[in-house]
């Protein structure tokens, strides 16, 4: 009977090694699977964050573009502003330079045409004064003659 105990023993021991070998394997799975279920949340978590790091830096890349692209636009419309201001004032001075120009001519031409006009009236005022002189003299003369 010693003999039937150690060999249901045995087989209650052999049974139980199976068993705790079977419920060993099946821990190992579960832990195995349950690592995975959270390296799964896990890698879908960081892929989440990966995705919103990438948002968040695209953004920030747009923005400092914009901003770049708004400095250079407001700096070419200021350097376009200016030149146009120059042009302008450019124009103005050789708008006015030539008007100067043209009004002196006018008043050369002005000065030498009063000069001439004057000069003949005034040889005209000499000759006919003088004419008039010999009128005044030649009435006198008859009235002394007469």
């Amino acid at each position: 009977m010693v003999f039937a105990c150690h060999f249901f023993s045995f087989l209650i021991s052999i049974g139980f090694e199976r068993r705790l070998n079977t419920e060993s394997k099946s821990a190992t799975l579960i832990q195995a699977w349950w690592r995975g279920q959270l390296m799964r949340r896990s890698l879908v978590h960081l892929t989440f964050l990966v995705v919103l790091l990438q948002r968040w830096w695209r953004r920030v890349r747009w923005l400092h573009r914009a901003r770049k692209r708004k400095k250079a636009l407001t700096q070419y419309i200021y350097e376009t502003k200016a030149a146009v201001l120059i042009q302008t004032t450019v124009k103005t001075w050789l708008a006015q330079r030539r008007y100067q120009q043209a009004r002196k001519a006018a008043i050369t031409i002005q000065s030498g045409w009063r000069g001439y006009t004057g000069r003949k009236k005034a040889a005209a005022i000499k000759e006919s004064a003088g004419t008039l002189i010999e009128l005044e003299i030649e009435i006198e003369l008859r009235d002394f003659v007469d």
